[in-house]
């Protein structure tokens, strides 16, 4: 006998009640599954869902600091922090949406073509 380890649950990304239709799978975490999605307006958006697990996950405190990060965020100049720009949640799931970027900050910085020294200063 001895200790077993519980197998992650398989969840369904169950999207269905947002505006978008699920591409491709980014990550697979234990408590946040990643998507890249297609908006019904037509551009890519990347959501995450976090499936609740019993009726005790209180969501409001985690909105209100949502709200604050993404207020203190929308002011700054060329940013390569984009905060979740709509969330939802629902009876089962609690989901955060951004606009998808091709490339974050370090693959940019990492991969060919390299920046130019004046691309670097900005």
């Amino acid at each position: 006998m001895g200790n077993q380890l519980a197998a992650p649950q398989k969840l369904a990304a169950d999207v269905g009640e947002l505006p978008v239709v699920v591409k491709d799978t980014l990550g697979s975490g234990r408590f946040i599954k990643t998507l890249l999605c297609v908006h019904d307006n037509g551009g890519l958006v990347v959501v995450k869902v976090y499936h609740k697990r019993g009726e005790g996950t209180p969501m409001a405190p985690y909105a209100a600091k949502l709200k604050d990060i993404r207020q203190r965020l929308w002011g700054i100049e060329r940013s390569h922090l984009w905060p979740p720009q709509a969330w939802r949640e629902t009876a089962a799931s609690a989901y955060m949406l951004r606009q998808h970027l091709w490339s974050n900050l370090y693959d940019r910085l990492s991969t060919r073509p390299f920046l130019a020294t004046v691309e670097k200063v900005m």
